[in-house]
């Protein structure tokens, strides 16, 4: 979130309301708290991240060389806003998965334009973000997905690097998950 005076203010003031509020009525403060943290496990908890890959393809992945004549496109998700709730990814319709914070995923891919979308898992599809990319036979690329906090909802980016060394840098703490199709 961009810490404007005015998001500042409302901050302050949401919290003031928020005291005054939760002191005057007990069982309502008591209500939005068990509301909020119900609402948090159902996010939670309705996560679909595939599955660890084993290590032989973790290296493989790490290597950040593609098979002959295909590319690569690598996703990874690293912080701490919004880290444990899911975020879905597509890359041409053909690979489908979704990710948290402290993971990656790698997609080998024919050379020509690829469309990756990505979205929250919980929120409208409304909101989903696309970017297209196009890639050679032998390149790579990385996506570390990011977003920025608005007041309500944060909106993703997709934040490229292209560059062996920095991938690898990127990915190396990192685990690997696989696709949930694709």
């Amino acid at each position: 979130m961009k810490m404007t005076p005015r998001n500042i203010a409302i901050i302050i003031v949401a919290v003031i309301l928020g005291l005054y509020l939760g002191l005057k009525f007990p069982i309502i403060g008591l209500l939005c708290l068990v509301g909020g943290l119900g609402f948090a496990v159902f996010v939670l908890m309705s996560n679909k991240q595939g599955a660890l890959v084993d290590s032989a393809a973790r290296a493989a992945a790490q290597t950040c060389v593609p098979t002959e004549g295909k590319a690569r496109i690598y996703v990874m998700r690293k912080g701490f806003m919004a880290g444990m709730q899911g975020m879905d990814i597509t890359v041409n319709d053909t690979h489908k998965g979704q990710i948290r914070s402290g993971y990656f995923m790698m997609a080998e891919v024919d050379p020509g334009t690829h469309h990756l979308t990505a979205r929250f898992s919980k929120q409208t599809e409304s909101t989903r973000q696309s970017h297209d990319v196009t890639l050679a036979a032998g390149q790579i690329i990385l996506f570390d997905m990011t977003f920025d906090m608005g007041m309500v909802q944060g909106t993703i980016r997709f934040d490229e690097a292209h560059d062996a060394g920095h991938i690898r840098q990127k990915i190396a703490n990192l685990k690997m998950i696989g696709w949930l199709q694709g």
